[in-house]
């Protein structure tokens, strides 16, 4: 059965991530670029029956998994962010993913946004100082 909303969010997906999984890789072609990447990562719509109660982001070693969260609170969650995230397309704030990121090697807690914009594809604008 065919659902224009579903059909939709993997175009979403696909805009947001696809580009960044490809720079991801190119990165590491014939450079020897200290920082982590993740080598590989899996981001799919959540359960429809999820909660707020299911809603987790973990960091274990090398790794990032994240279930049931949102644009907007993953980038809420990184390390030293503080302030608010403003604007976007209503699906920043909606639209709930699963997670899952395998990374070179072990990252620091400064080194998260790093990575996670890097899955973004760099479609995320840091905010500037005023």
């Amino acid at each position: 059965m065919f659902c224009p909303k579903a059909a939709s969010t993997p175009l979403k997906l696909a805009t947001l991530f696809s580009a960044a999984i490809l720079f991801a890789s190119a990165q590491g072609l014939g450079t020897s670029d200290p920082r982590p990447r993740f080598e590989v990562a899996s981001i799919k719509l959540s359960r429809p029956d999820a909660t707020m109660a299911d809603m987790r982001v973990a960091f274990p070693k090398a790794r990032m998994e994240a279930v049931n969260i949102t644009v907007k609170d993953l980038l809420l969650a990184l390390s030293g962010f503080s302030g608010k995230v403003e604007g976007g397309p209503k699906w920043v704030d909606s639209d709930r993913y699963d997670i899952s990121a395998k990374a070179d090697r072990d990252f620091t807690g400064a080194e998260r946004a790093q990575l996670i914009m890097g899955l973004s594809g760099g479609t995320f604008q840091a905010p500037s100082a005023h």
